[in-house]
């Protein structure tokens, strides 16, 4: 990825960037994950600190992982994979306090032109309680099955946007 520093710029919104994750980011990763899933996980299963920062250790990718940037401030993470049939934008996750600000969708427009720009559609799957399968929805991808762990897959063709 180009740009000043490793970084690359996302159209859309001023000041947003990715970078590749590093070891060093690996506090601020803990600390989302936390944010984003400690209540469910405290309703379900409970929150186990020690598993989760072993599962969490297991999911990043640094270096093919990206640290999403607002203003230089690290506000989320995003992790696609581009597979012979399909990119697979494994996770997308933004700090409460930055959803709602457009971040989200310039990330998923983004996601959908690196799609465009390999020939492929773009894959995710999603909750089936996540709010942000409207967004989803609203930017061309369609449910194209279910996946272990109440999960949706959906799918956007790369023609998408």
């Amino acid at each position: 990825m180009g740009g000043p520093a490793g970084l690359t710029a996302i159209p859309g919104m001023a000041g947003l960037a990715l970078r590749a994750v590093g070891h060093g980011d690996f506090a601020f990763l803990a600390s989302l994950h936390e944010t984003l899933r400690r209540a469910a996980l405290e309703a379900t299963v409970g929150w186990d600190a020690t598993r989760e920062a072993q599962r969490l250790k297991a999911m990043i990718r640094p270096g093919l992982d990206q640290v999403v940037l607002l203003d230089g401030r690290p506000v989320g993470i995003v992790a696609m994979t581009a597979e012979p049939h399909r990119l697979w934008l494994r996770r997308i996750q933004l700090l409460p306090s930055d959803q709602g600000r457009g971040i989200g969708t310039a990330l998923l427009r983004f996601a959908l032109a690196e799609g465009r720009r390999l020939g492929l559609p773009v894959f995710l799957r999603v909750r089936r309680d996540n709010p942000a399968q409207a967004l989803y929805a609203r930017l061309g991808f369609r449910i194209t099955g279910e996946a272990p762990g109440d999960r949706l897959e959906m799918t956007a063709d790369f023609g998408a946007d």
